[in-house]
């Protein structure tokens, strides 16, 4: 409810509130809407019916009138008019209470109106928030709305006080949303140190854990093809397929339409291959992916002994090293490796398509070499980028004499989608630098670059050695001797 200039437009809009909230009521449990418009008359009738047929008995809580300071006389005096409302109710035998939150400025006030005793019958002093109440109610915030309520994290304490020093120095009103209001805040600034440290498990713990989980020798194979066996060259990736499946497990199940699944279609086409993920019927035109059987009885054991779960242990024992940072990852050599392989095969690419190569590989080997101290701008790398793959791309798409190529490079990259191969490691990019915007904290803008850089060689990688494959096979074709073929016809 909104402070109001009098008290007929506070009563207005409570007699309407309360009748509207009433023929919801009375709709659901009897069948049909109850004739008639917001009214003191209609209202008392609404509630005869409900007591009469389901044996009704109403509290009405005014719950934001404490919010209205500065508007303390209105307030009164709508009470006093509430007084008569209730006054009417209770002659039609109708069991009615009120609650009414308010502040304590409200005790002189009530003193002075010696009327509203009749109404207001009790008062309970809530002790003013502290920085432990506060905490407390912030923490069952975060678990209602928690995945898995028994693991989540909380706000540090210290944060907390240093927020109520502040308010309380300031001179504002202190209610829960002051907290909340700062905590997301800080949030939004990429400022997650204000949660308290996750769950430490020692070195020792972390040994029996994994030993438990490798001593089913087909998860083990599953979790080393997934680590070691799918190209997963990089860390952080190998992290966020962890995390997919760690997701999937609290989710207890993710539907291929869930917009994280539709994020992650490279990393869970991962854990599809390694069999991590299996599916799992709804109904008879309904799935979703859960993780397997191995992994569920694997995790149920470390929790019966340790009191662990797939969140807290998964990441730390099998990514070993922070993501963070990115290591380097071309190999020595590796740069004139592939120029070689290009200037080999140049009779099979020719001309306009090695060029475009070229022209890809120049501007990966510059991304490749840029030192984090020194990444430039967002949006002039996250371009660079779809350059790179844009240019890559137009020269697979021409070599398989593909005609219709587009111009514009995000057009170039989304033609993927319809490709024999479908490359997800193309699509995943692209999903991830669309949630980058000029928006994004300064703070963060190092790390993500990083993250990016590792998405977009990752990218490069997987059609470069795709272009190399089918050079390879033409070339293996194109060298066979008539008499071979032949032979094999």
């Amino acid at each position: 409810m909104l402070p109001f200039n009098d008290e007929f437009t506070y009563l207005a809009t409570f007699e309407a509130d309360l009748f509207n909230e009433l023929n919801n009521f009375y709709r659901d449990r009897i069948g049909y809407k109850f004739p008639g418009s917001p009214s003191t008359e209609s209202i008392q009738e609404i509630m005869q019916e409900l007591k009469k047929k389901e044996g009704w008995s109403f509290l009405i809580i005014l719950d934001d009138l404490h919010k209205h300071q500065g508007n303390e006389e209105t307030v009164m005096k709508f009470l006093s008019h509430l007084q008569i409302f209730n006054d009417k109710l209770v002659r039609r035998n109708l069991d009615v209470g009120f609650l009414v939150s308010g502040l304590p400025i409200w005790e002189s006030y009530l003193k002075k109106k010696e009327s509203l005793g009749g109404f207001i019958t009790a008062l309970d002093f809530i002790p003013p928030i502290e920085p432990q109440i506060a905490y407390d109610v912030i923490k069952k915030r975060i678990e209602a709305y928690a995945i898995n309520p028994e693991k989540c994290n909380a706000i540090n304490i210290g944060f907390i006080n240093k927020i109520y020093r502040k308010t309380l120095h300031e001179g504002s009103f202190m209610g829960y949303r002051t907290f909340i209001r700062n905590i997301i805040d800080e949030f939004k600034q990429g400022n997650f140190d204000i949660l308290e440290t996750q769950i430490k498990i020692d070195s020792d713990t972390l040994k029996s854990i994994r030993t438990i989980i490798e001593e089913n020798e087909r998860l083990k194979k599953a979790i080393n093809k997934f680590i070691f066996g799918l190209r997963i060259e990089r860390e952080v990736n190998r992290e966020r397929g962890l995390e997919c499946l760690i997701r999937t497990y609290l989710s207890q199940g993710i539907t291929e339409d869930d917009p994280f699944f539709k994020n992650n279609i490279f990393h869970f086409q991962k854990l599809k291959n390694a069999c991590l993920i299996q599916k799992s019927k709804i109904d008879e035109s309904h799935f979703k992916w859960r993780i397997s059987e191995d992994v569920f009885n694997a995790n149920k054991k470390v929790l019966q002994k340790f009191n662990l779960s797939l969140e807290d242990y998964l990441v730390k024992i099998y990514v070993k090293t922070p993501t963070k940072r990115e290591k380097k990852t071309l190999r020595a050599g590796e740069t004139e490796s592939m120029n070689l392989f290009l200037d080999e095969n140049a009779d099979l690419l020719g001309a306009s398509v090695l060029a475009l190569v070229k022209s890809s590989f120049e501007i990966f080997d510059r991304i490749s070499e840029i030192d984090q101290s020194k990444f430039p701008p967002l949006f002039t790398f996250i371009t660079d980028c779809k350059k790179s793959l844009a240019y890559l791309s137009k020269a697979v798409f021409s070599y398989e004499k593909i005609v219709k190529i587009p111009e514009k490079d995000d057009d170039v990259l989304k033609l993927w989608a319809t490709h024999w191969i479908s490359p997800n490691v193309v699509a995943h990019f692209m999903n991830q630098v669309s949630y980058y915007t000029s928006e994004t904290p300064s703070k963060m803008i190092d790390e993500v670059i990083a993250t990016i850089r590792i998405d977009f060689k990752e990218a490069y990688t997987e059609l470069f050695d795709f272009l190399k494959e089918q050079i390879e096979l033409d070339r293996r074709v194109f060298s066979m001797r008539f008499e071979d073929l032949h032979e094999k016809k």
